[in-house]
């Protein structure tokens, strides 16, 4: 699950074409914030820290620090196996990255299914500087077990426009290679165009040079004399509904992938869910695209693949405001189109939910309330709730307050699900008045919901001079924990470092205050 308040952004990304000259104002402000942050030597805040597991007890962390982005892969014991500092994927040119995202390269990191990890990301070393300039290119970077660059200088991996605030959906095939989704943006007409690559282990494009595309915008036609008469502005007309640039990938389990789009029906204020499944030779599995939802409000939903569904490939995905009656719709559908199971959850707009796969063939459901809505960040109490469906969608948890901030608190979470039905939880609370200050919390659950460890919350990282604490990312390291990662820092001067903790499933923190691995000096 990444950062609950993450994701709220992709809705304004896609209504760029229409609100253009707002978010050029938005965009400004975001960049004068990020720029003096920079200046302040990089607050622990500012550092985007990304981790997966190795498939052998460890995991492969990736960071971007003043050079580049950097990843390092620590064993089972917190041992660095890569070089010293870790690895430089990229090099990074900030001279060119400060035109709009000051210190800033936006980057993802997936496992490879072989022991490695893939790193993706936007290439802005060429951006001529204007936001609704030319798509920037994306690129991606296979990394061995062994830390080796597998890609040359990196494979094409698709582009992206000039103020998204995302690289591309990455999906492994769980044997070195990936498929690759993204909205493939042009400028002159503000089109749309949803694509698929597939790579192979040695990074080869398989799907042709352009890849497989999936839907597009709707064309635009000239204006009528009637509709001229009745006072419609300009030449042309685009037809709705249009698909506008919002899309998710997840795995069908068999080498191919399920895309989830939204296309805009603007003058009806209606938003159409669809879905369509492209099998491992990139050809397409379902005979046309099949409609899940239709809502009133942006359906910045989110969609997992349930590995543990085995066969059935099952995909699990949360709908907000379908309906448009402050309802979520969550629903459960298989590699073949076919929709098992469905339900309505109450939500309101002082409500984001997220959910994870519960290892199990069901979902764990988490949602944030904003109280008293509609307040200023300062005047808020923040609570997640969680709940747990089974695979059929019944509820197997009574949905309960987990955890809940003080007044003025930020909080922003992650989990991942155990073996056995339960979860692992960390978060950061942090002052929204001074927001640099943070610190990080681990809480397990057990098959029923209940804390198994950690009740109120167990400090991962103790160490009282550690006081500037970032985001926290968790995942499985194996059967017995898992492990987490997070930028710390003593002083904002100093700027980031990055450390890491394992966690064992009874609660005990096994790495003491800690293990950096930005470098190899023990501390």
């Amino acid at each position: 699950m990444g950062s609950g308040s993450a994701r709220g952004n992709m809705a304004e990304v896609i209504n760029k074409r229409r609100w253009i000259t707002p978010l050029l104002i938005v965009t400004a402000v975001v960049a004068i914030s990020v720029a003096i942050i920079v200046l302040y030597h990089k607050t622990t805040g500012a550092l985007s820290v990304h981790a997966v597991s190795d498939g052998a007890g460890g995991a492969i962390v990736a960071w971007q620090n003043n050079d580049g982005i950097r990843t390092q892969r620590i064993s089972a014991s917190g041992q660095p196996l890569w070089r010293e500092g870790g690895l430089l994927v990229q090099k990074i040119a900030t001279e060119f990255n400060s035109r709009a995202f000051p210190g800033l390269t936006l980057f993802t990191l997936t496992a490879d299914g072989a022991g490695g990890a893939i790193v993706t990301w936007q290439d802005r070393s060429t951006y001529p500087g204007p936001l609704d300039g030319p798509p920037i290119d994306v690129y991606s970077q296979r990394i061995s077990a062994s830390g080796d660059l597998l890609w040359g200088d990196g494979v094409k991996t698709g582009k992206v426009d000039p103020i998204s605030q995302d690289v591309v959906w990455v999906v492994p095939n769980g044997t070195g290679g990936a498929i690759f989704g993204w909205d493939d943006y042009k400028t002159a007409l503000h089109d749309d165009f949803l694509r698929l690559q597939k790579v192979n282990p040695d990074g080869r494009l398989l799907w042709g040079d352009n890849g497989v595309l999936v839907t597009a915008s709707s064309p635009f036609r000239g204006l009528t004399e009637e509709e001229k008469a009745r006072g419609m502005q300009g030449t042309a007309s685009r037809s709705w509904p249009t698909y506008t640039g919002y899309q998710r990938v997840v795995s069908d389990g068999e080498q191919g992938a399920i895309v989830i789009w939204y296309e805009e029906d603007y003058p009806n204020r209606t938003y159409l869910v669809y879905a369509r499944r492209v099998d491992a030779q990139g050809d397409f599995a379902w005979a046309k695209p099949i409609m899940l939802a239709t809502t009133k409000d942006n359906p910045n939903f989110s969609g997992i693949y349930d590995g543990t569904g085995g066969s059935e490939g099952l995909v699990a995905l949360a709908i907000p405001g379908a309906g448009g009656g402050g309802l979520t719709t969550f629903m459960c559908f298989d590699r073949d189109g076919k929709i098992l199971w469905q339900k309505s959850m109450p939500a309101g707009m002082n409500y984001s939910t997220d959910m994870v796969s519960d290892g199990l063939g069901g979902i764990i459901v988490s949602r944030y309330e904003y109280s008293p809505p509609f307040h200023a960040p300062r005047e808020q109490v923040i609570s997640l709730y969680l709940q747990r469906l089974d695979s059929e969608g019944n509820a197997v948890w009574t949905e309960r307050p987990v955890v809940t901030t003080q007044t003025g608190q930020s909080l922003a979470t992650d989990m991942v699900a155990d073996t056995t039905g339960g979860a692992m939880l960390v978060w950061r609370l942090g002052q929204t008045e001074n927001d640099a200050y943070g610190k990080l919390f681990a809480l397990g659950l057990n098959a029923e919901g209940n804390a198994s460890w950690g009740e109120g919350g167990l400090p991962i990282f103790p160490d009282a001079k550690l006081k500037y604490q970032g985001t926290p990312k968790i995942v499985i390291a194996d059967p017995s924990g898992a492990i987490v990662v997070a930028a710390l820092g003593r002083s904002a001067l100093r700027g980031d470092i990055v450390y890491a903790q394992k966690l064992d499933t009874d609660g005990n923190r096994l790495w003491g205050n800690g293990i950096r691995i930005d470098q190899q000096r023990a501390r």
